[in-house]
């Protein structure tokens, strides 16, 4: 017999063979933390809300949807919700109108969701709805099918973010609510400076997982024999010019975050008028809107006035009009009829009229 055969084991090879393997594993581990997506947030410029998703898996499946959404023929949508994905890599943006198709925004390529990011994407445009501080512009018609007489709903007026429980107590052409306690009342008064007043305020209610745009007048009264009840207006039709006061409509599209939109759209005479209108209704944020500057524009000023009505207005020459006002303080005047002068400009970037300010000074003095 041969003498057996001796294998010798190379320590130094092993040794560099397991560390090579675990060399790979931390980069694999690394890489995978590095791409790896931590966070989704959705943002919606038209709702002016967002909403940041940081649950690992919910993560999980959208990141995954988006992976595994087929391309297909398309173009980049409008009026759109943005979707963005971090990760340490990188920030992957996407589009998307609706949920049947999103939209690469750095591939330039659209992509047709799975069954499963279709519904998510569902979701998260319910949700920024919801978040958003504005309601949608709906008419009364399609409202009063499901805001019925003993519905609550919790109503929030938009300027001072003040918000209260109501109950909807009647109401044919539009919905007469009464707050539910005390609190609520008071929280009423002091959304209208302090004291009961006709004058109105851009609301947004909300009715379960609806939130729409309307107007609350802060004078209470009796429906059906109880006291306390105040009314809240929708638009009477899908056609915000019939049927609604200037004022109404003005805060339907204040409510529903589309004011810069209509003041776009009105011509010079129109935003003379719908100027004065926020003025009567002291409402200083939209005012502001249809000015050139601030100056002028006192708050105790306006705090003091009661009310303006215009019974004229006619154009002097090219962007210039006179308008004959009525205007009453607390203190007095009562009911002074004044001839203003308001020279108007339109802005080179939106193309919206507005006005200079020096008017204020004629219309504040008291």
């Amino acid at each position: 017999m041969g003498r057996p055969k001796v294998y010798y084991i190379d320590t130094r090879k092993i040794f560099i063979q397991l560390a090579f393997i675990i060399l790979l594993v931390v980069l694999g581990i690394f890489y995978l933390r590095w791409v790896k997506v931590t966070k989704v947030q959705f943002i919606s410029p038209e709702f002016e809300s967002s909403w940041e998703i940081t649950e690992s898996d919910v993560i999980k499946r959208i990141a995954r949807g988006v992976k595994d959404a087929s391309e297909i023929k398309g173009a980049a949508p409008e009026d759109v919700i943005i979707m963005k994905l971090f990760s340490q890599k990188e920030t992957k943006v996407y589009s998307f109108a609706s949920p049947e198709v999103i939209y690469d925004i750095v591939g330039g390529r659209c992509l047709k969701p799975s069954a499963e990011l279709h519904g998510l994407l569902n979701i998260a445009a319910r949700e920024l709805r919801l978040r958003s501080p504005y309601g949608e512009l709906l008419d009364w018609d399609k409202v009063q099918q499901h805001f019925l007489p003993g519905e609550k709903v919790k109503i929030c007026d938009l300027d001072s973010k003040k918000s209260f429980m109501a109950v909807r107590k009647g109401g044919y052409s539009h919905a007469d609510i009464q707050p539910i306690s005390e609190n609520d009342s008071n929280i009423i008064r002091e959304i209208f400076g302090g004291n009961w007043s006709w004058k109105k305020r851009a609301v947004v209610v909300r009715d379960g997982e609806v939130k729409f745009a309307a107007v609350l007048t802060g004078m209470p009264h009796l429906q059906n024999g109880e006291s306390g009840c105040f009314d809240l207006r929708l638009p009477l039709s899908c056609d915000l010019n019939k049927d609604d006061s200037m004022a109404c409509r003005m805060m339907y599209y204040k409510a529903s975050g589309k004011l810069d939109e209509m003041l776009q759209e009105a011509g010079p005479s129109e935003i003379i008028l719908l100027l004065f209108t926020a003025i009567d209704q002291r409402d200083w944020q939209s005012a502001r809107m249809m000015l050139t500057s601030l100056e002028g524009a006192d708050r105790d000023k306006l705090e003091n006035l009661i009310g303006v009505s215009v019974f004229n207005l006619n154009e002097n020459k090219y962007m210039v009009y006179q308008a004959l006002v009525s205007v009453s303080f607390r203190d007095g005047p009562y009911n002074d009829r004044r001839n203003l002068v308001v020279r108007l400009r339109q802005d080179r970037k939106t193309g919206a009229y507005l006005a200079e300010p020096d008017f204020l000074e004629a219309l504040f003095d008291s």
